[in-house]
């Protein structure tokens, strides 16, 4: 963590000097409280309680800059964290994405790392500032207070920082329990709101019953959680407790022997509670970092595991895209291609019965599959061992609209010139219409509008016209095959076969399917 804590360091320092600001003027606010009571009143009465106003406004105005440095350092610290994790998310390998629904890396992303700043980077600022607070108290007080009842009140309260380490392991075994429940409820709730189209009167109640059992498998864990925490605080409290009735039989004692005046007895008795506060900060603190533990852990180890740094892809330009001996299997499916070779500028239409295969090939080509035995080469090199994202787009068969206007759809918020001479939309659609108000087929061509601007040699489509009409079909397949492009499109359209260059064929018997190009 350390290089996100150098990264807000600026901020932190700044905050620990007013935080000290603000304890040295409570540290004298005692000073004049004890002046006051042992005789100031009578003839400094006036100058005492315009030197404790003036440090109230110091104290206050102090209290408010840590404030307001706490927020803008723990949102700095939060961003980020946050875009390292955005952008570990997607420097996986697309098998290790689609691993985990998308609403783990959204939740992990705000919850979790919400966590991190909450229960981890706070109370570690918590614990530097308890340090301090001690540290100024003891050497202010010291001047009236007697040593050695500060210092015995001080080795009590560092003895109780011990008690933390009998609760703080089983305090973060039960968080993590919580938290892996709770991503469990989640998925669970998420999966029986996905079977919303299976409700019915006969059905409804045994849906509400699964949810809350999972609901109750959840509040359990939290229960148990929330029940050795209160036991957890109850324990750490009671040397808090003990500390003060010590501190006020050694007062009573001094003041029986005359080694103390009573404002200073008066000062001690109604500053021992903020005396102690920096203790019971430092136990709840410990407790909370132990907790939080877990979430940090998992965090740090992500990005290590996908810290691949950006780069651009490799420059250059290849005229065939070659597949070899490919036999990609997976349960229950395999695919064979004993040999295909795709040529620039030439168009291609792969056709064949549903689940032959046909998407699975074009994902092969993107690079989304990449466990198969065989080669896919360009210009003689490995696709698996070079960057295709200047070569090669692939446009799903239900693919992503952002929540963005047109262009930035188009342009992928920037990534590629907006160019309008490389769009199939012309003025078909409506551009400026907000796109959620567009019907399928309008959201399609803004998809085809997003594939083309990109401009790249080699184009994947996988049923690109379905949500079109027939007349608008017959228009489109005019336009790609007019595009310099190499289009490779999988589609049902057989009526267009003649005006392709080659037919590749997806043949299935049982479980094995075989490309083969006519």
């Amino acid at each position: 963590m350390k290089k996100y804590y150098k990264k807000i360091q600026g901020y932190i320092l700044l905050d620990m000097f007013f935080y000290c600001v603000l304890i040295l003027s409570s540290c004298f606010m005692s000073v004049l409280l004890i002046k006051f009571i042992d005789g100031g009143y009578k003839n400094k009465f006036v100058e005492i309680i315009v030197l404790y106003a003036i440090l109230i406004g110091i104290y206050l105005l102090s209290a408010y800059i840590c404030n307001i440095l706490q927020w803008k350092y723990g949102n700095q610290f939060r961003k980020n964290l946050s875009l390292d994790y955005f952008l570990a998310v997607l420097n996986q390998k697309p098998k290790d994405f689609y691993g985990k629904q998308l609403n783990y890396y959204t939740e992990f992303n705000t919850q979790d790392l919400k966590t991190i700043e909450a229960d981890y980077l706070m109370p570690m600022l918590s614990i530097i500032k308890s340090t301090l607070t001690l540290l100024i108290q003891f050497f202010v007080l010291r001047i009236y207070i007697d040593t050695y009842i500060l210092i015995i009140v001080m080795f009590l309260a560092i003895m109780s920082l011990f008690i933390p380490k009998v609760t703080s392991k089983k305090l973060s075994k039960l968080r993590e329990k919580v938290v892996l429940q709770m991503k469990e409820f989640q998925s669970r709730s998420q999966d029986l709101l996905y079977g919303y189209p299976w409700v019915n009167p006969k059905t409804k109640n045994a849906f509400c019953n699964e949810n809350e059992k999972n609901l109750e498998k959840q509040l359990q864990k939290e229960y148990a959680y929330g029940k050795f925490k209160s036991f957890s605080l109850v324990l750490n409290s009671g040397p808090n407790i003990i500390i003060t009735f010590i501190c006020l039989i050694l007062v009573g004692i001094s003041l029986k022997q005359g080694n103390m005046t009573f404002g200073v007895a008066s000062a001690l008795m109604m500053n021992i509670g903020t005396f102690m506060e920096p203790f019971s900060e430092m136990v709840y603190c410990i407790n909370t970092i132990h907790s939080a533990k877990v979430i940090k852990d998992n965090f740090l180890q992500f990005i290590q595991k996908n810290s691949i740094p950006v780069t651009m892809p490799d420059i250059f330009e290849a005229d065939t895209i070659h597949l070899k001996d490919i036999d990609y299997k997976t349960q229950g499916f395999e695919l064979l291609v004993d040999e295909i070779i795709f040529e620039k500028g030439k168009k291609y239409l792969i056709i064949g019965e549903n689940g032959t295969g046909k998407s699975t090939l074009l994902k092969l080509l993107s690079k989304q599959i990449l466990d198969y035995t065989g080669s896919i080469t360009m210009g003689n090199k490995d696709i698996r061992q070079f960057d295709t994202s200047n070569q090669i787009a692939y446009l799903q068969q239900k693919d992503h609209l952002f929540l963005a206007d047109y262009k930035n759809n188009v342009t992928l918020f920037g990534s590629y010139p907006y160019d309008s001479q490389h769009l199939i939309s012309e003025m078909k659609i409506k551009r400026e219409n907000p796109l959620k108000e567009m019907s399928g087929g309008e959201q399609k061509i803004i998809l085809l509008d997003r594939i083309f601007n990109m401009n790249l040699p080699f184009v994947l489509l996988d049923e690109p016209f379905a949500e079109l009409s027939q007349e608008n079909r017959m228009k489109y397949y005019d336009y790609l095959l007019g595009k310099e492009n190499t289009i490779i499109i999988v589609s049902h359209d057989y009526m267009y076969h003649e005006k392709f260059d080659h037919i590749i064929t997806m043949e299935k018997e049982n479980n094995l399917t075989r490309a083969r190009m006519n």
